[in-house]
């Protein structure tokens, strides 16, 4: 089968489409939850005076914390299925240290995150909604 141009960029395209979203959207995840842990924000204000002090700089380990995803999407899910456990809401509000929201906004996910969800959630949870 020949492929003219234009079919072959937008096949190319949709891979980069697909790709985006299947490792773009977890990397930036994986990047903000790194970056919320170490307070990379603080730092980087310090940098700019020259200040690289630690004080209260040092934040929590991920390999100890328990992440829970709400909203995969159709693309990610078969990549969660790996290294991941589905649980109902309550119990990621209850158990999970870091909550990551993907969902679109729609009449059913508008205000997910209330006073309710809010009163579960552990001590200290960090909520990374992107």
């Amino acid at each position: 089968m020949k492929l003219t141009a234009y079919e072959v960029r937008k096949d190319e395209e949709e891979n980069l489409r697909k790709y985006a979203q299947r490792c773009g959207v977890a990397e930036y995840t994986v990047m903000m939850i790194l970056m919320s842990l170490r307070k990379y924000k603080p730092a980087l204000y310090r940098i700019n005076v020259n200040d690289y002090s630690l004080d209260g700089l040092v934040g929590g380990e991920l390999c100890e914390m328990t992440v829970g995803i709400i909203g995969t999407g159709k693309i990610v899910k078969e990549e969660v299925k790996k290294y991941a456990v589905y649980r109902d809401l309550d119990t990621i509000y209850k158990e999970c240290d870091i909550i990551s929201l993907h969902t679109p906004l729609m009449d059913s996910t508008y205000h997910m995150i209330d006073r309710d969800a809010v009163e579960k959630m552990k001590k200290g949870v960090r909520d990374l909604s992107p």
